[in-house]
């Protein structure tokens, strides 16, 4: 069975993004601290908006009461991709 499509205002997205990496796991050469990766993060829901400085994703969203909740904001340069689910 075909699933309807959403009559949502806002885009439903799967963000892709890198995260801040905090290294605590005991000491290590100054030498390897380079080598250590940021985390690549997805984070799925509703584009509210896109700046220049910030990606803004909704969790939840309530048609009816125009209220939102589980927000998530991802400073835009780390930001890798922004795919729209159809």
């Amino acid at each position: 069975m075909p699933r309807k499509k959403s009559n949502s205002t806002y885009k439903k997205v799967i963000v892709k993004w890198l995260d801040a990496c905090v290294w605590n796991d005991g000491q290590i050469p100054l030498s390897k601290i380079e080598e250590i990766e940021n985390p690549l993060r997805e984070t799925m829901g509703y584009l509210y908006k896109k700046t220049k400085e910030k990606v803004y994703i909704i969790g939840l969203y309530d048609h009816e009461d125009q209220m939102a909740d589980v927000i998530t904001i991802i400073p835009t340069q780390w930001v890798m991709e922004i795919n729209e689910l159809k």
